[in-house]
């Protein structure tokens, strides 16, 4: 109806008169490491499971997951070069699981495209490929779940929320807290204190 305004085919929006509706609150599904060891212990091809490194141990989203490059690794500085939302470039520390994922990979695409062979899958293949294994290994949750769990186990060992935030490259702390799902031990611990 807002568009109908502006285009003046109305002079009004009658759904101004209904209220939003709320959004549920549902509890949060939390991955656990006993969930990523399981996972990591399932038969699946190496590229499934670089996949699944870059989403645990990196953090990274689906479409930058896609878009990994053998140049994007610089294993002197050890960094790997990640272009986020909006084409924003990052450069984040390399986990020693991925460095040694990225000697098995040249200079091009890790993951590249059956159907355009300059190009890499799409950041939906990823999700499929990652999801699939996941439901085989029983482990619940998407490979989006991944990143939660990455940011979850950092703020589990202690590192500084803000560093947390930078590493998932989030504009808003708000957002980062989204993602930290902390159990009943650390609540209780958290209370004791």
């Amino acid at each position: 109806f807002t568009w109908c305004v502006v285009d003046g085919l109305r002079d009004d929006d009658p759904t101004m008169r209904i209220p939003k509706p709320r959004a549920a609150r549902r509890a949060k599904r939390r991955l656990l490491s006993v969930h990523v060891q399981q996972l990591l212990a399932t038969r699946m091809r190496a590229r499934t499971r670089t996949m699944i490194l870059l989403a645990a141990y990196q953090g990274l989203r689906v479409h930058e997951i896609a878009k990994v490059r053998g140049v994007d690794v610089d294993p002197i500085a050890g960094t790997l070069e990640v272009e986020g939302k909006g084409g924003v470039l990052e450069y984040l520390p390399l986990h020693p699981l991925v460095a040694a994922e990225a000697e098995k990979y040249g200079m091009g695409w890790w993951f590249p495209s059956d159907k355009n062979p300059t190009g890499h899958v799409r950041a939906e293949s990823v999700t499929d490929v990652v999801g699939d294994v996941m439901k085989r290994a029983g482990v619940p949750g998407t490979a989006h779940s991944l990143r939660h769990w990455y940011a979850t186990e950092l703020l589990e060992q202690g590192v500084d929320v803000k560093v947390i935030q930078r590493l998932l490259r989030h504009a808003s702390l708000a957002t980062t807290e989204i993602y930290l799902h902390t159990g009943a031990e650390r609540d209780h611990a958290a209370i004791v204190r």
